[in-house]
Order: C-alpha cells, then sequence, then structure tokens
C-alpha cells in the first residue's frame, strides 16, 4: 500500500494468533478468540472455538476474556459458568464487567456463586462448556 499502509490479512493474523496460542500466551488467545468470534474477512466464524480460547485465556487471569466468557456462556444459557466469570472480570477493574454486575445488582439479579465442594466455582467456570482442552 501507499504510505506504509497495508490491508489487514486476517488470515495470517489467524495463523500467527494460533501459533503464539496454541504455546499458552493469553493475550493471543484472547486475539484469536475475538477474531473467531466476530469472523472476518477470510476466517470464518466459529463461536464454540472462540470461547474455548477465550476461557483458556480467561483461566489464566485475562480479563477482557473473562467478560466474553461470562458474555458467550450467558447466551449460551449457563449463567452459573458466566457470573462466576463476569465476578473475576469486574474483580480485576474491568470497566464494562463492573457495569454488569453493578447493574446486576441493582436489578436484584445478582446470583450466588456456586458453592465451594464438588462444583467449586473454578471447577464449574472452566468445564462451562468445554469437557476438552482449548487446543483441540
Amino acid at each position: 500500500g501507499l504510505g506504509g499502509q497495508m490491508e489487514p490479512d486476517f488470515r495470517e493474523a489467524q495463523k500467527w494468533y494460533t501459533l503464539a496460542a496454541e504455546s499458552g500466551n493469553p493475550q493471543a488467545q484472547n486475539a484469536l478468540a475475538l477474531l473467531l468470534e466476530e469472523g472476518q474477512q477470510g476466517v470464518p466464524q466459529d463461536t464454540e472455538t472462540a470461547l474455548r480460547w477465550h476461557l483458556a485465556a480467561a483461566q489464566q487471569g485475562n480479563a477482557l476474556s473473562q467478560f466474553c466468557s461470562a458474555s458467550l456462556l450467558s447466551k449460551m444459557g449457563q449463567d452459573e459458568a458466566a457470573l462466576i466469570w463476569l465476578q473475576k472480570s469486574a474483580a480485576q477493574g474491568f470497566g464494562p464487567a463492573e457495569r454488569v454486575v453493578a447493574d446486576m445488582g441493582d436489578m436484584g439479579d445478582m446470583g450466588e456463586p456456586a458453592p465451594r465442594g464438588a462444583d467449586s466455582e473454578e471447577e464449574l467456570a472452566g468445564s462451562a462448556v468445554v469437557s476438552h482442552d482449548p487446543i483441540s
């Protein structure tokens, strides 16, 4: 392109994000998840795979992926797991999550986290949709 401007190559980005995501990089996992969640030129939308990558990044403390996991899980009717990830994101100070939690509290919709024990918060949040690792 002229002036150093290039058209984004989303398929090339997907390739490199996937390599980095598979090595465990939470920023790459988040970027790949966002790319798959939206679908971009040449990259088909794949919500299930996007959720798996968001969960992988969320488990490593990525607040944006925690928020996105909550959103996708909520859309899939998995409200308990969604609430856990939403609260984790808000606890890190992620503004959009904080606002949703505040709005839920105002409406009296705040659910209680899952009881500790066999279905601990971490187990419930981590196994929400996937019964296999995020890379498959």
